[in-house]
């Protein structure tokens, strides 16, 4: 009879476990839907998640030991040394390699530039009118991309004929004492066409650069970037342009901005 209700008893909890594993679960809720292992159902309450002060995102030790990839967690704690590894306040989640803050913010900055800008065969980059961002400070500890875009234009030509020209696009950092620290360049050539069927009149064909940059940022911080172009060497012309008023070209209706640069502060990773 004891052999009899202990093999029963077994039967049953296996029966009982083996309904466990391959049950649903609802709070609050017997309407589960089929595609969800757990379903919570509130009106005026939301879920708690496990609320943990995470050392760095690198560390898989403390204070969760061998965290498994998917693991979800809101960090508490706040890196005292800022780094790429640092942590701040916010939900991440391990990826199997190190922990990885969910993106929840957005920030964009966004300049144009706001007149011509006359080039000059010298060492010195010229800072572009408009392409200045001054001092700004940042909300959010994360990657920032700083895109730029240009238009550089080859002066008139002195000659009846082609003029040409060379330079480049500088990003800089301004630093507290207006110092600057080189970031990203971008080589640049132009060209001025000559129309012999039309005599005394040419084409100023500007081309358009683009360069982009990566930077991580710290929060509460204050930056400051800045464009500038630099001439290096002009064929037939004595000037260039670092986007040009194109108010004065064939078919423009008046519009001067046509070759005015665009530089962009834009957060696409916060950490």
């Amino acid at each position: 009879m004891n052999k009899l209700l202990l093999i029963t008893s077994c039967l049953i909890t296996i029966l009982i476990n083996s309904t466990y594993l391959n049950a649903q679960v609802g709070v609050n809720t017997t309407s589960i839907d089929p595609s969800a292992v757990l379903e919570v159902t509130s009106t005026d309450k939301g879920i708690l998640i496990p609320r943990v002060a995470l050392i760095s995102s690198d560390n898989v030790v403390t204070p969760i030991t061998n965290p498994a990839a998917g693991l979800f967690v809101f960090n508490t704690a706040t890196s005292n040394t800022p780094s790429s590894n640092s942590v701040s306040p916010g939900y991440y989640y391990f990826n199997g390699i190190r922990w990885k803050r969910i993106f929840n913010n957005g920030f964009t900055l966004e300049f144009k530039q706001t007149a011509e800008l006359m080039g000059l065969v010298s060492s010195q980059a010229l800072p572009v009118p408009g392409l200045d961002t001054g001092r700004f400070t940042v909300p959010f500890k994360g990657t920032y991309q700083i895109s730029v875009t240009c238009y550089y234009t080859a002066g008139d030509p002195i000659n009846n004929s082609d003029a040409a020209c060379q330079g480049d696009f500088r990003l800089y950092q301004v630093e507290d004492d207006n110092s600057r620290t080189f970031l990203e360049m971008a080589y640049s050539m132009s060209e001025s066409k000559f129309i012999p069927q039309r005599p005394g009149e040419f084409n100023n064909l500007g081309n358009q650069f683009t360069l982009i940059h990566n930077i991580d940022l710290e929060a509460n911080t204050s930056y400051q970037f800045l464009v500038a172009g630099s001439q290096w060497l002009c064929h037939n012309t004595n000037v260039s342009y670092f986007g040009k008023d194109t108010s004065n070209y064939e078919g423009s209706n008046g519009i001067t901005e046509g070759q005015y640069g665009e530089l962009t502060i834009s957060l696409v990773e916060q950490k």
